[in-house]
């Protein structure tokens, strides 16, 4: 293993992510926790895991056969660390926008009503059930797994729901016990790890809360959260260790590395677009055109190298923004930053940075879009924003000296 780019790596991939923390100190207490979290997420998901799987691959490969990895190292790098700069911009440009506005949201309470993103997740999660004969309840894991083919949108659509009536109980301040075991459920019969393990990030990234109770939740609901994720995982029903599991799980490097070689030996051209343009599949449920195909987007290059491993719901990832290079190389990425998510968290990021009130539904959907990314977990976050907003509606106001 090459030593030095065991370390490089590493520091890359998460200062890439995480140098917008520099600039959050200049921003008032609660915007500060807001962004503070989102950015540390974004480290955990970005570059943390991205660089366990980095010093993984790097273990089984040549010292002469690195191009490849340093290509896509490279690559992401650059990607995450312009994206980071927009990030940076868009909270200055909040931090000007402040000086206009006499509110601050946290410095006010606003009640919004909760029935209408409970009833719909909980129809939509009872058709879910119903589809699986039960098995979202008995096996979460397997009904995730094996039995979502062709009712993806409604599996995604109680996520979504449940994730934004989740969001408007911690902002309503509602029982917080009642919140957690209700949406903890949900996040249950997803089967999904990343749902279950990010609906922590709301509860310590709450305004309201002091210090010292986030790190009391964090250290009393993280043990609970991670035992529940290890059972989604498999991991009490294997005999192999969970580091081997892990590793084999996160395999987005020797998959980038698979692609990355293959390009620079010339085996394989650039798509020139039409892995993105496939994109658009994702607004189309199957159930209404059953031909839909099953590798687009970001699965796209797991139909190029396993045809037919998508239609079994298994869909390895090939590491972030590798799908823009495979089609524009370098110049992809300035392109994947044009992407909707990107452009929703750019926005989210300015309003949160202002801190407005005057806006408040505006406010609640972009911290929404910044701390419980579930609200867009497989469904375009274009609908999931404007149902949100849309559903949003008060219920009373009361004012709250902090």
């Amino acid at each position: 293993m090459n030593n030095s780019l065991a370390v490089i790596g590493p520091l890359l991939l998460i200062f890439s992510v995480a140098f917008p923390l520099f600039w959050i100190k200049k921003v008032n207490k609660s915007t500060r926790i807001i962004l503070f979290y989102f950015i540390l997420y974004k480290v955990f998901q970005e570059g943390l895991l991205p660089s366990f799987s980095f010093v993984s691959e790097l273990v089984v490969i040549d010292n002469d056969n690195l191009d490849p990895i340093i290509l896509g190292l490279s690559f992401i790098s650059f990607t995450s660390f312009l994206f980071s700069v927009l990030i940076v911009y868009a909270i200055k440009l909040g931090l000007r926008k402040r000086q206009n506005i006499k509110y601050n949201f946290w410095n006010e309470r606003v009640y919004f009503k909760e029935s209408s993103f409970l009833l719909i997740a909980i129809i939509i999660l009872l058709m879910y059930v119903f589809m699986t004969d039960g098995k979202a309840i008995t096996d979460p894991r397997y009904a995730y797994q094996s039995l979502r083919l062709g009712i993806g949108f409604i599996w995604a659509g109680f996520i979504s729901f449940s994730s934004m009536w989740f969001v408007v109980r911690i902002i309503n301040g509602s029982n917080i016990l009642v919140t957690l075991l209700v949406y903890g459920f949900f996040c249950y019969v997803s089967g999904s790890k990343g749902v279950l393990l990010a609906a922590l990030i709301p509860i310590i990234s709450y305004p309201r809360f002091s210090f010292s109770n986030r790190v009391l939740i964090f250290a009393l609901l993280f043990p609970i959260f991670f035992m529940v994720m290890l059972y989604l995982f498999g991991q009490f029903s294997s005999e192999e260790d969970f580091f081997i599991r892990a590793t084999r799980y996160f395999s987005q490097f020797h998959n980038l590395t698979t692609y990355y070689k293959d390009y620079i030996d010339g085996s394989i051209d650039l798509f020139y677009g039409e892995i993105q343009l496939s994109r658009f599949w994702s607004y189309i449920p199957r159930v209404l055109y059953e031909g839909k195909p099953y590798s687009y987007g970001s699965s796209y290059l797991v139909g190029h190298y396993w045809p037919g491993m998508a239609e079994t719901g298994h869909t390895p990832s090939f590491g972030m923004y590798t799908t823009y290079f495979a089609d524009f190389g370098f110049f992809g990425a300035l392109l994947s930053i044009l992407t909707p998510i990107k452009l929703f968290t750019l926005y989210a990021v300015y309003i949160i940075s202002s801190g407005g009130f005057l806006k408040s539904k505006t406010y609640i959907v972009s911290y929404a879009v910044l701390i419980v990314h579930a609200i867009y977990f497989h469904i375009p976050i274009t609908f999931a924003v404007l149902l949100m907003f849309l559903l949003l509606k008060t219920k009373h106001n009361k004012v709250h000296r902090n």
